[in-house]
C-alpha cells in the first residue's frame, strides 16, 4: 500500500525519503500548513530524485508567488507526478501564467486542481486566458479543477473554445466562478462538439434556475 505522507510530518523526513527515492513515498500532503513557502523550499530541490511520488498536495498553505516560483523548478526536474494540488494557496493570475508554462512542458499530468471546496487560487479570466497556453499544450490533463475562482461569463467563453478543439480533459469542476446562465451556454455548446469530456460540474444558484438542463453537466 502507497504511503501517505500527512502535514503533521517533518518536512525534513519527507525530503530525506525523496532524496532516497523511497518507493513506499507515493503521496506528499501538506493542509493548512501556514508557512507554505518554506515547505516548497524544502521540497523543490529533492522531488527531481523521486521516481515514485505521484501526488502533491500543498493545499491551503499560504503558498504564494515566492514559494511558487521556489517550486516550480522541482516540478520541472521530477518525472513521476501525476496529480497537483494547489487548492486556497494566494497565487493569482500570475501564478497561473507560472503554471501554465509548466503545464505545456508536462507530458503526465492528471490532475491539477486551483480551486474547490477548499478554496480557490485568486485566478480572474485574465490568469485562466494565461493558462490556457499550457492547457492546449497538455495533452494527458483528464481532471481540471478550478472552482471558487471569479472566472466569471468571460472564463467560461475562454474554457469554451478550448473545449471545442477536443482536449483530452475528462471532467471539469467550475462549482462558485460566477458563471450565469450565458457562461453555461458557452460550455454547453462547446460539449456538444467534444467526444471526450464525460462530466461538467457547474453549480450556481442562478445557472440551476435558469440554464436547460444538458447531459454530462450538473
Amino acid at each position: 500500500m502507497a504511503a501517505s505522507v500527512e502535514s503533521s510530518m517533518n518536512c525534513d523526513q519527507v525530503c530525506a525519503r525523496l532524496r532516497a527515492n523511497d518507493p513506499t513515498l507515493r503521496e506528499i500532503k501538506f493542509w493548512n500548513e501556514p508557512h507554505g513557502n518554506e515547505v516548497a523550499a524544502a521540497l523543490a530541490p529533492c522531488l527531481p530524485a523521486s521516481t515514485h511520488v505521484k501526488t502533491l498536495w500543498l493545499v491551503r498553505c499560504n503558498l504564494n508567488l515566492t514559494g511558487l516560483g521556489v517550486l516550480l523548478p522541482g516540478l520541472h526536474g521530477n518525472t513521476s507526478l501525476t496529480k497537483l494540488l494547489l487548492d486556497g494557496n494566494p497565487i493569482g493570475d500570475i501564478g497561473a501564467f507560472m503554471l501554465g508554462v509548466w503545464l505545456s512542458s508536462n507530458p503526465r499530468l492528471e490532475t491539477f486542481s486551483l480551486g474547490s471546496l477548499f478554496g480557490g487560487c485568486g485566478l480572474t479570466t485574465l490568469g485562466l486566458s494565461a493558462l490556457l497556453p499550457g492547457l492546449h499544450g497538455n495533452r494527458t490533463l483528464s481532471h481540471l479543477f478550478l472552482s471558487q475562482n471569479a472566472l466569471m461569463d468571460e472564463g467560461a467563453r475562454v474554457l469554451a473554445l478550448w473545449l471545442s478543439d477536443n482536449p483530452p480533459l475528462k471532467n471539469l469542476w467550475l462549482h462558485n466562478c460566477g458563471i450565469t446562465a450565458q457562461g453555461a451556454e458557452f460550455l454547453l455548446d462547446a460539449i456538444n462538439v467534444n467526444d471526450q469530456l464525460q462530466d461538467l460540474h457547474l453549480f450556481s444558484s442562478t445557472i440551476a434556475s435558469t440554464a436547460p438542463a444538458a447531459p454530462r453537466c450538473c
